[in-house]
């Protein structure tokens, strides 16, 4: 057989570039997901497996494009960060669910909500995105042995769905549901006596608030919408701080920033009280049954919010003295015959001025902390152990109180990727910072005035950790020097 019978080599003239007849193939329009169909907040055959559905890892770019749900901090399946992120060793030997894992506890499901096994599901995969705590085997066996954490601790997974969710309706329905149970659960332990509640239930309490907490930072919109009205010509024009004050809440910022501090209604700061009542409930009950040790319950609490990195913990803020306080803050808060330390039945009860020295003794030490994710729950102690005037004082509108508000809303900026507190952060940040300006508190005759302007400074710089760290040198080398 020659070499033509053989073989034949196809030259490029040899190509016919026409279409063969035939019936077209139908028209499949591609997934960028890759499921099986464009179903929102998640596909039907994820649903029906049971599995995480792969919209939720969306590039943020496609998010903007309206092609569906997008979460910053999760890569597409299949990518080298993925990929590591998947070979990386989970903190106490925590092994991934499979797609069929038997659950040993029950869970309440919200009608037309996300079903709590998506969202026990979504927990376990992307804890370290949703949660400024380590994921340890202590904190897992809490989710599986109290209902209260558990429920709280779903909740907060579903307003992470929502928060990075095209279409969150579903995942709020879960949140606001879940959240709602941990709330009861937390008041029914609250409403326990002394006997009955023992140490378990402080822990369980404890832990529970911190994550319930963590649902009333987050606000996906403006708490109110901004209202345009004309400057009421009526009040006085003197640099009296009250007349100011009521001057300036009667006229409202434009701007997008617009935050809850000048709401109308009147129960506009009750999220800080949901950050520290059932905290001072415990101290409460540590008073009447010596048994339950306060002092050993926060230390388990730092263990769950630091793993083993409890050494910077710090729980002593409110014994700090007042030795490094800066000038103006002791003039214009009138601390020169307080000092600490403050005891924790005392801070219950203190008026104006102790409240305002809790806040900057906390204060004092938080702006020392160095902004990364483990410190988070540090930050938060000031709300947390804020006391009721102070909170008062702010609900009355009070400038100085706003004031030391501020300057913590600026700590809390230097926090990046913080997604349960951001938006609420900047925007009160901004908000209170505009209307200190606003009241023309540095145009105040003699020391008053330059205290006035040193704060605003100190404001102004609270997000820029290295002019803190600079403020700092420099008062200690005055001291020394």
């Amino acid at each position: 057989m020659d070499f033509d019978q053989r073989a034949r080599i196809l030259l490029p003239h040899h190509f016919n570039a026409s279409t063969p007849n035939g019936v077209k193939r139908p028209f499949r329009q591609k997934t960028r997901a890759g499921c099986c169909d464009e179903a929102k907040p998640a596909c039907q055959r994820c649903c029906r497996n049971s599995r995480p559905c792969v919209y939720e890892a969306l590039p943020p770019k496609w998010r903007s494009e309206g092609h569906g749900a997008a979460t910053p901090a999760v890569n597409l399946r299949g990518s080298s960060e993925a990929a590591a992120a998947r070979r990386a060793p989970r903190s106490g030997n925590i092994h991934p669910l499979s797609a069929t894992t038997a659950l040993p506890f029950e869970l309440s499901d919200a009608k037309n909500g996300t079903p709590s096994s998506v969202l026990m599901r979504h927990t376990h995969a992307h804890w370290d995105t949703i949660f400024p705590m380590p994921h340890g085997v202590a904190i897992c066996e809490l989710l599986k042995s109290d209902y209260v954490i558990r429920n709280a601790i779903l909740a907060l997974a579903a307003c992470h769905l929502g928060y990075s969710s095209a279409n969150p309706v579903q995942h709020r329905i879960a949140e606001y549901y879940l959240g709602g149970l941990a709330i009861t659960g937390c008041r029914e332990l609250v409403s326990k006596s002394p006997r009955e509640l023992g140490e378990k239930g402080v822990r369980s309490l404890l832990t529970a608030t911190i994550f319930i907490s963590l649902l009333g930072y987050h606000s996906p919109n403006s708490e109110v919408e901004p209202r345009h009205t004309k400057p009421d010509t009526s009040q006085p024009t003197n640099h009296d701080i009250d007349a100011s004050r009521r001057a300036a809440s009667q006229n409202s910022f434009d701007t997008a920033a617009y935050s809850w501090a000048f709401s109308p209604q009147g129960d506009r700061p009750d999220w800080i009280t949901l950050q520290s009542a059932n905290r001072f409930s415990v101290y409460k009950v540590s008073l009447v049954n010596s048994r339950v040790d306060v002092h050993s319950s926060m230390g388990f609490l730092a263990g769950i919010l630091l793993g083993d990195e409890t050494k910077p913990w710090a729980e002593t803020a409110l014994t700090r003295d007042f030795s490094d306080a800066p000038a103006h803050w002791l003039r214009l808060y009138e601390l020169s015959d307080i000092q600490p330390p403050f005891r924790p039945d005392a801070v219950l009860t203190a008026g104006p001025r102790e409240a305002y020295g809790v806040c900057i003794s906390i204060l004092l030490f938080l702006r020392q902390v160095e902004p990364v994710r483990r410190n988070v729950s540090q930050v938060l102690q000031f709300i947390i152990k804020m006391p009721p005037a102070m909170r008062q004082l702010m609900k009355d509108g009070d400038v100085r109180a706003f004031a030391l508000f501020g300057v913590w809303l600026g700590l809390m900026c230097r926090f990046e990727g913080l997604w349960w507190c951001e938006r609420k952060v900047q925007r009160n940040y901004q908000t209170v910072l505009a209307w200190l300006v606003s009241l023309k508190l540095t145009e105040l005759p003699g020391q008053e005035g330059l205290d006035w302007s040193a704060i605003l400074d100190d404001i102004q710089s609270a997000p820029n950790p290295d002019t803190w760290r600079t403020t700092i040198v420099k008062e200690q080398s005055e001291e020394f020097g």
